[in-house]
């Protein structure tokens, strides 16, 4: 049995684990997936709407599949149910009541084996407040958007899907994608609310809107920052012919690129979460304070316990002015991405041989 050399499989763990991260795998959607008008690029996506629950289905925050078997019912499954669905991707009585997330390996591979049974590429698209795919996905070379994750099957039957954070639904035109979006509408983003249903984005008012534009900004940056970090480490460079001293050098100067290409990125997200953690601190803080006041307390101890609470609320508030200005860094940030490389049928996959 060959053994890989150990450089080389060191060197290619960097890719592998960026490619599980943003579920690429080595597979870039073909120029079949990829065809847009870019004109439309500012127009709304239409799209099927769905509440992350079917009538019939015990469970909620089942939205990305609704989304994925809203396009099977439309393209020669339309009696399949989503209990039926959920079968076939191996998960039946499980993640009833559970988001779809990306860096779950469990949904991930429920995920992907959905794509290889019906022979789908799965591509997920980015929305911004508006329900506009977020621009900032732009291909650095050419008037194309990329997904924020894919499947790793490249199926011959494209299936475009929106996201708002982890809100999907089924994109049947609009924006790139063209056409009138038969049996769609205009995509209003969505998040969840605390009773697992899912709230407009619009209909969201204050610093109840801000803390969800936080936690989507944060996840849309850290997908970004992944794709920048694994244009980097793709590479074709021989590392077999290094001894150990070039190895050392040449993985030290690759780290040094991949932090100083996404230092930007990555101190707006370390400064989004540390901001949301005093935020957190301090509501907490005003809530024990709120209890002293409903006792019985009098002379110095209220005193300080009103100062105490006046100053946890000022916090609070000048948190949320900072975190106001770096939204709109956020929104302003504009990475360098590259196209990945499309996958080459046969090319050997993690943990076993040419198919």
């Amino acid at each position: 049995m060959e053994v890989d050399n150990f450089k080389t499989k060191y060197f290619k763990y960097k890719s592998k684990y960026l490619r599980l991260k943003l579920q690429a795998a080595g597979a870039f959607p073909d120029g079949r997936a990829l065809q847009q008008n870019y004109q439309g690029v500012d127009r709304p996506v239409i799209s099927i709407p769905n509440g992350g629950r079917i009538e019939g289905f015990n469970g909620s925050l089942q939205c990305m599949w609704i989304s994925i078997l809203d396009y099977l019912k439309r393209n020669g499954h339309p009696n399949m149910t989503l209990a039926e669905l959920r079968d076939y991707a191996g998960i039946t009585g499980r993640f009833l009541h559970e988001e779809f997330d990306n860096d779950n390996a469990n949904h991930r591979d429920a995920f992907n084996f959905l794509a290889e049974l019906f022979d789908l590429q799965i591509n997920v698209y980015v929305s911004t407040e508006g329900g506009k795919l977020d621009q900032r996905f732009k291909h650095v070379d050419s008037d194309r958007i990329i997904p924020g994750f894919w499947s790793e099957h490249n199926g011959s039957n494209t299936v475009n899907i929106i996201s708002f954070g982890r809100h999907f639904e089924l994109i049947v035109g609009g924006s790139v994608f063209g056409g009138v979006g038969t049996g769609g509408v205009e995509y209003v983003p969505a998040i969840k609310s605390k009773d697992k249903k899912y709230l407009a984005f619009n209909k969201l008012k204050g610093k109840e809107r801000i803390d969800a534009s936080v936690v989507i900004c944060i996840e849309n940056l850290e997908n970004i920052k992944n794709k920048i970090i694994l244009d980097i480490t793709e590479s074709e460079i021989n590392v077999d012919a290094m001894d150990d001293a070039e190895f050392e050098q040449f993985l030290k100067q690759l780290d040094d690129k991949t932090k100083e290409s996404t230092k930007d990125i990555t101190l707006l997200i370390d400064s989004l979460k540390l901001l949301q953690q005093e935020i957190t601190n301090d509501k907490n803080n005003v809530k024990t304070f709120d209890k002293l006041l409903e006792e019985s307390i009098e002379g110095d101890r209220l005193a300080v316990v009103v100062t105490n609470r006046a100053g946890a609320q000022k916090r609070i508030d000048d948190g949320y002015k900072r975190i106001n200005e770096l939204l709109e860094n956020c929104r302003k940030f504009q990475p360098n991405i590259k196209k990945g490389r499309r996958r080459r049928r046969g090319r050997r996959r993690r943990g076993g041989k040419k198919k």
